[in-house]
């Protein structure tokens, strides 16, 4: 060999062979040739590889090399190295491939292939090099990617990335949150997809968040979907970097049921605090309607009919009773009062009101639906009549031209996201449901049909408390009375009671006239007004009558007067109240009757004293007719 030919400056074919020798051993690649069904040569890098010795390795056949490769990776190698000892141009001879060591561990090696002459015959010259951490590497990568791919894909919220005021990239949850398609999506504004109200808003905080301002993350806005339905949603954003620029990610959630939650209940509380002003004003009016009803009374048990003052009385009497209708109807949204309350089927009740109501409403058609398996309620059935009354009477002012009215009972189950808002229990309820075919109403008149003294009515056709009192009475049922309305689509008005396993009581009704009586009875009550003629009406109708303004005169006139026959007791007092002082006389004489007299009861305290033992019930303000009948059903 001439020294110019001499590529490796080697001298001599011992120093060739030594330098091969040092380049074959000590290289990092593992190098092996493959040659009958054997390996011929391997180097140490290639033993460090697979683990197996270089003897070992040199001992085995083809097979057993064979069965060292991945049950997964075998018949592909071996179809790899057929195809490149073959000399087939285009295949290409770099795999990847798994190999099990003795030990059991898998390595992943990444091998280069070509075909030679050796010894003038065909072998495989392998080059190779583990690359057991970069698979690792990659595939913990791969299957990060599939999570958060799985992650965002299969997210119900909408995640989506906003540059240049373009959506750039989003998940499936956009779409459906929109209805839009997602090249309908990425070809628009995402301004576009904002409620006309909100786009400044949303607009302004985009940009400024783009320019690096700190600004609160998290906010909520109105969309408006495909289908043209406004929906609320709560936006998580965040500054972030796409494709070598600023943009949002973002992260938007559908919010729409917690916000017709959150104003529901916003609605229950102001309706609340609306009410408890309502029925302190009934409450007072009421103690000033007995006084003068009690005189009007007194003066009239004087009187003979033909007497020119008789009449005039008789007219006072009947404003009072129609001054007390205004104030129960107070009485009735402030939810203040239910006192003969019974289990009862409330078809009864409906199949009775509409009755009453389509025999002078002759424009008016009524369907019944009413269910035949409907289950018991709890209720107060005159106030039920009259929340049932104002209905049809609401229907009926809505349809001018006359109309239909529909009316239909069920058994129903309300979950616990339908009955959050109204501060109620879910289970069983029935429902009822009056339906008109009249003008209907928009939003803005809907959401005041409830408040006391509105109303759409010109002047003196109504005083604007007929819905107010039906809310109110229904909400002193635990029950939820909803409206839905459209302009020009009529309206339906939706109640639910909750179901009681009481069994069905029949109404028991009680007339009378004026009864006189004898014995003794206590009077108690702390408005004077109330005490003056209470006692006057009493000995009109000829008891001995003892008075107490408060609940220790009270106590203090039942120890040391034995001959009572009777308590009258007002319900709401400063310092004892009326149940506190029914509890003491109860323990002082167990026998001793009680008649609860009251504008209103607090929080259902009158019923929780009936429940007690008392004997009865008298709303103020009451004439002597139904005092003494009162008092003869007791004693």
């Amino acid at each position: 060999m001439k020294r110019e030919d001499n590529r490796f400056g080697v001298k001599d074919s011992k120093d060739m062979e030594e330098l091969f020798d040092i380049i074959f051993d000590h290289n990092y690649l593992g190098i092996f040739i493959f040659q009958d069904n054997t390996i011929q040569y391997a180097n140490s890098a290639w033993s460090n590889i697979t683990g197996i010795s270089i003897e070992e390795m040199y001992a085995w056949s083809g097979n057993e090399f064979i069965q060292k490769v991945h049950p997964l990776d075998r018949e592909s190698l071996v179809d790899k190295i057929r195809n490149i000892q073959a000399g087939h141009e285009k295949v290409n001879g770099q795999t990847d491939w798994r190999f099990l060591t003795t030990d059991g561990e898998t390595k992943w090696i990444s091998m280069y292939a070509k075909p030679i002459v050796f010894r003038n015959k065909s072998a495989i010259l392998g080059t190779s090099v583990d690359i057991t951490s970069q698979k690792q590497s990659m595939m913990t990568l791969e299957e990060s990617e599939r999570k958060y791919r799985f992650l965002i894909e299969k997210a119900t919220d909408a995640i989506f990335i906003a540059q240049d005021e373009k959506v750039k990239f989003l998940n499936p949850g956009s779409i459906q949150i929109v209805g839009y398609t997602k090249e309908e999506i990425v070809s628009m504004s995402f301004l576009d997809l904002i409620h006309p109200k909100d786009r400044a808003m949303v607009g302004e905080r985009y940009r400024k968040r783009l320019q690096g301002e700190q600004l609160a993350s998290t906010y909520s806005f109105r969309v408006v979907t495909k289908a043209g339905e406004t929906l609320w949603c709560q936006l998580n954003t965040s500054l972030i970097e796409w494709q070598g620029r600023p943009a949002t990610l973002n992260i938007a959630r559908d919010i729409t049921r917690q916000k017709q939650m959150e104003e529901r209940l916003q609605e229950v509380q102001k309706m609340e605090s609306i009410g408890r002003l309502a029925g302190g004003i009934a409450h007072d009016f009421n103690n000033l309607l007995m006084g003068i009803q009690g005189r009007a009374s007194l003066i009239l048990a004087d009187l003979e009919k033909k007497d020119e003052k008789f009449e005039h009385l008789q007219c006072i009497e009947e404003y009072v009773k129609s001054a007390s209708n205004l104030t129960g109807q107070l009485l009735g949204f402030a939810r203040k009062g239910k006192y003969e309350v019974v289990p009862t089927n409330i078809n009864q009740v409906v199949e009775k009101t509409a009755h009453m109501f389509g025999r002078t409403k002759k424009e008016i058609v009524i369907n019944s639906n009413l269910a035949l398996d409907l289950l018991p309620v709890e209720i107060d059935r005159n106030q039920m009549e009259q929340v049932l009354l104002n209905l049809y009477v609401n229907a009926w002012q809505a349809m001018p031209e006359g109309g239909v009215i529909n009316l239909e009972t069920k058994n129903t189950f309300l979950k616990e996201e339908d009955v959050t808002p109204h501060q109620l229990k879910p289970g069983k309820y029935v429902m009822i449901s009056i339906a008109d075919t009249g003008i209907g109403m928009d939003d803005s008149i809907k959401r005041k049909i409830f408040d006391p003294f509105f109303t759409t009515k010109g002047k003196g056709r109504g005083t604007g408390l007929g819905l107010a009192s039906a809310y109110g009475i229904i909400k002193n049922h635990n029950g939820i009375i909803d409206v839905r309305s459209r302009k020009g689509k009529g309206t339906t008005f939706d109640i639910y009671l909750p179901t009681t396993t009481e069994q069905v009581k029949k109404k028991e009704s009680i007339k009378g006239e004026l009864v006189k009586g004898s014995g003794s009875i206590l009077l108690v009550d702390d408005e004077e007004i109330i005490i003056d003629v209470g006692k006057m009406i009493l000995e009109r109708i000829g008891y001995d009558v003892y008075t107490a303004s408060n609940g220790r005169e009270a106590i203090e006139t039942v120890l040391s007067n034995n001959d009572i026959d009777l308590v009258i007791l007002d319900v709401i007092m400063p310092g004892l109240g009326g149940g506190e002082v029914f509890d003491r006389i109860k323990k002082i004489r167990p026998g001793l009757k009680v008649l609860l007299s009251s504008g209103y009861s607090v929080d259902g305290e009158a019923t929780e004293i009936l429940n007690r033992g008392c004997a009865g019930f008298i709303q103020k303000p009451f004439d002597m007719k139904s005092l003494s009948v009162k008092i003869k059903e007791i004693i």
